[in-house]
């Protein structure tokens, strides 16, 4: 997946946690979101205890999930809200959320 579609696609899991129980996923793609889910959570935990360093970790952890290069940035990134998917939270985009979502259901459609 490409990075600016894993980007948008974090930033609405981080907006509104959602749970997918769409019966045209298989198994391993609901564990594969479940997974990411619980990687932002974590990064939601640490980054509220000011602990930035092991959020970005959490964060980077997540797009690698969605197999993607997770965008270069720092723990500064996290504080100053500059880094791409807090930029994308605090900006939202909903057509371009909308294909980045297509995107990914169409890849986890695909065995």
């Amino acid at each position: 997946m490409k990075t600016d579609r894993a980007t948008l696609i974090l930033a609405s899991l981080l907006s509104s946690p959602r749970r997918f129980r769409s019966y045209e996923l298989s198994k391993a793609a609901k564990q594969r979101l479940a997974t990411v889910q619980h990687l932002l959570e974590g990064f939601d935990k640490l980054t509220f205890a000011s602990n930035y360093a092991e959020a970005l970790s959490q964060l980077n952890q997540a797009y690698r999930e969605l197999e993607a290069e997770p965008p270069p940035g720092t723990a500064d990134d996290l504080t100053s809200r500059k880094h791409p998917v807090l930029f994308a939270f605090d900006n939202p985009n909903p057509g371009a959320e909308t294909d980045a979502w297509r995107a990914f259901v169409s890849e986890l459609r695909t065995p």
